[in-house]
């Protein structure tokens, strides 16, 4: 128990420096006079934020239970009425503290047991320090517990607990102990509001004089003149304006119309959120969230866009058939998604985009199931068909969404057909048009992919990936395409059967300027042409910068050319891995095929131009140039050109047919002239002749077992049954 001179001492001083206090008149309590808290609970039960028992008693020392402190709270901030029969709760029925429960767990602020509310439940204080904070929550930074039980503390409230420490509003026993796993006395809840609340501002006017002192305003058209140390504006107060003409230290705003001649030092925004009855059940919250069952309440989410409904959760209660033309999400006012979307294993058919609205934009468009994300998408299929011509700036175009940026994308399925053009920048891929500092995981992709900018000046490019066409600063895992892919167009066509362009950037959500890719597959036909410049094709990445691409491989086929006076780069598994660019612990087995018409081609079986690092990799497809009159011509080079003083190779094997028949290991351990070394057909398929070069043969490769067809190496993890099911080829069988 606090110390009881100490503490009345102290509320006494705080209740003679408030200066607005309600009309109402307290109620005398018969067990309250004398009490170390009586002058708080004179105070607050005159406000109306807490009452007594009906026989007169106050029963100060009586725990709280989480039923008392939400209506204590609702009370006193005021938050939108829900209802007490809305079934957020299963143990709810017949309970007088049901409405304010379920009013506070839509905000946030309940501490929520996934299915009870169990009102009647005592609260410890941790748990109720926990909760009030959730009602006035502040950036101040937080700092050590000093309390010298705060191993005691949950962790998953010891930040709150520390923040309310370090604002003031929280304090301990005089023996330096918090007591986490007490319970809460009704008085000693009413000693944290006195401790947070020195003034209590329910009628609109100006106010000065307020000078270093901790203000709630619960009415609108209020007017501060003054220096306040805290200042939280309740739900209650949204109605109208709020001024703060002077400096504030600490704000914990729910949103309204608030007006600051000078920002806060420290300030947090809370938004308020009103139970949306038109889905199919559920709260917005994570233990709760919003059920999707139909078109309609898919096309709500335009109603919940921006970063104001981060913390809004949505689930799809079942498969959804679209009918008519479909209009992205966010496509209507250009809004990303920033809520969590569940897929929940379902799917959504039948889109269809069409329509050429998106001329009429003069900015960079969005298109996909979503406009853009900026939150996390996870177990959902999607598929459907976009296709249009249109005389918009860049478009970016995918399956899930034209654009993610710090966005999560988790084990999502996209059956999309894009078929776009567009007369500058355009970027597609079967998720995705743009991943920007983001993460995918667990994806895939099929169907066909083909974009076209009519556009030939620099940056009007054509760019498509089966999973996403242009990556910056983003992470892709476990993901597999077999996306046909088709590039025309640009300045540079490029090309990829996972991603157009993969580059690094600063500042993104990964700490770190590079993309990363890692235990990905690829499939299907890859083809790029029409570029005025450069024509780009990869099996696996168009072009590769500043990034790392490992594990992973390609069964894709390429294909690149047709037209003359342009670079033609191909490759069976990046086109074009350039400065900064590593490719470790890959392989490529589809064919590369140049249509030598260009002005410069540079093919490769593995890359078609290296400015980069390849490192433990090879390639067994080969290429071949086809000349103008059709004629084919084997091309048998892992490289087709090194350029630039930092492209190494090192440790590789090509395993197509050299001239001498046999496949060679190539290596660079001393500088930029390779050495080559011959393979008999029977080496290629012995784990020592590998081991020898320092490839990792416990976690990264592995030889398949004698009934496999495939007698090469395979990558664990990297979808092994695909591997599998490939053939040796041909000039490697014994």
């Amino acid at each position: 128990m606090m110390n009881p001179r100490f503490l009345t001492l102290l509320l006494v001083l705080i209740c003679l420096l408030s200066c607005v206090q309600a009309s109402a008149t307290a109620p005398l309590f018969s067990d309250i006079k004398g009490h170390w808290a009586e002058t708080a609970i004179i105070r607050w039960s005159g406000i109306g934020v807490i009452s007594g028992y009906p026989d007169g008693t106050f029963r100060p020392n009586n725990t709280v239970t989480r039923g008392e402190l939400a209506a204590i709270i609702n009370n006193l901030m005021g938050f939108p009425e829900v209802h007490a029969d809305v079934g957020l709760f299963s143990d709810t029925s017949g309970k007088w503290w049901a409405g304010h429960v379920n009013t506070l767990a839509l905000q946030g602020v309940y501490l929520v047991t996934h299915g009870e509310a169990k009102g009647d439940a005592a609260l410890t204080r941790e748990e109720a320090a926990a909760m009030i904070y959730n009602s006035f929550p502040v950036q101040n930074p937080s700092s050590e517990l000093q309390f010298t039980d705060y191993d005691a503390i949950n962790t998953g409230y010891a930040e709150k607990i520390s923040i309310m420490q370090n604002t003031g509003f929280l304090s301990g026993y005089l023996d330096g102990t918090f007591r986490p796993k007490n319970r809460i006395s009704r008085a000693e809840v009413l000693a944290i509001l006195n401790s947070m609340i020195t003034d209590y501002i329910n009628e609109p006017g100006l106010y000065n004089a307020l000078e270093g002192n901790r203000v709630l305003v619960v009415v609108p058209e209020v007017r501060l003149n003054c220096d306040c140390e805290y200042l939280v504006v309740a739900p209650a107060a949204s109605g109208g304006r709020t001024f703060a003409y002077e400096n504030v230290t600490y704000a914990s705003l729910w949103f309204g119309e608030i007006w600051f001649a000078k920002r806060p030092i420290y300030e947090e925004w809370r938004y308020v959120y009103q139970y949306d009855t038109r889905f199919a059940g559920g709260a917005g919250m994570e233990w709760s969230p919003y059920l999707i069952g139909n078109q309609m309440q898919l096309e709500l989410l335009d109603e919940y866009l921006g970063n104001k409904n981060k913390y809004m959760y949505f689930t799809l209660a079942n498969d959804i058939n679209l009918t008519g033309q479909w209009t992205p999400i966010g496509g209507k006012n250009d809004g990303s998604f920033f809520g969590a979307f569940d897929g929940n294993g379902s799917s959504v058919s039948g889109m269809n985009i069409s329509s050429d609205f998106y001329s009429l934009k003069s900015h960079s468009t969005s298109v996909g199931l979503f406009d853009s994300i900026s939150g996390t998408v996870c177990n959902l299929a999607v598929s459907g068909d976009i296709s249009f011509d249109t005389s918009s700036k860049r478009m970016m175009v995918g399956g899930l969404c034209g654009y993610m940026y710090y966005a999560i994308v988790d084990n999502c399925v996209s059956h999309v057909n894009i078929s776009v053009s567009a007369p500058n920048q355009i970027s597609a891929g079967g998720i995705a048009g743009v991943a920007d500092s983001s993460v995918l995981n667990a994806c895939q992709a099929d169907g066909d992919i083909r974009v076209v900018s009519t556009g030939y000046t620099e940056d009007e490019d054509a760019t498509a990936g089966g999973m996403v066409g242009h990556v910056t600063g983003s992470k892709i895992t476990d993901s597999l395409s077999s996306t046909n892919v088709t590039a025309i167009g640009g300045y540079h066509s490029s090309a990829g059967g996972l991603a157009g362009h993969i580059i690094g950037d600063s500042g993104t959500i990964l700490k770190t300027e590079r993309s990363t890719i890692s235990n990905c597959y690829t499939a299907g036909q890859v083809h790029a042409e029409g570029g005025s410049f450069q024509n780009n094709a990869g099996g696996f990445s168009g072009q590769v910068k500043n990034s790392t691409v490992e594990n992973c491989w390609s069964s894709a086929d390429v294909s690149v050319g047709k037209n003359e006076f342009s670079i033609n780069v191909a490759g069976g598994f990046v086109s074009g891995l350039y400065f900064g660019g590593v490719v470790k612990n890959c392989y490529a087995t589809g064919s590369v095929n140049e249509y030598g018409i260009a002005f410069l081609p540079m093919v490769g079986s593995f890359t078609g131009r290296l400015e980069g690092s390849v490192i433990n990799c090879y390639a067994t497809g080969g290429t071949t140039v086809i000349d103008r009159e059709g004629v084919e011509h084997p091309y048998n080079a892992i490289v087709g050109s090194r350029r630039g003083e930092g492209g190494t190779i090192t440790q590789c094997i090509d395993l197509t047919a050299n001239d001498s028949g046999k496949p060679f290991i190539i290596n660079e351990p001393t500088g930029r002239d390779p050495v080559i070394t011959n393979l008999t057909a029977a080496q290629t398929s012995q784990s020592n002749t590998y081991i020898a070069l320092g490839w990792d043969f416990v976690s990264v490769w592995m030889l398949p077992d004698p009934s496999d067809l495939y007698k090469l190496p395979i990558l664990h993890g990297a979808f092994e049954n695909e591997q599998r099911t490939l053939t040796i080829p041909v000039h490697l069988t014994v």
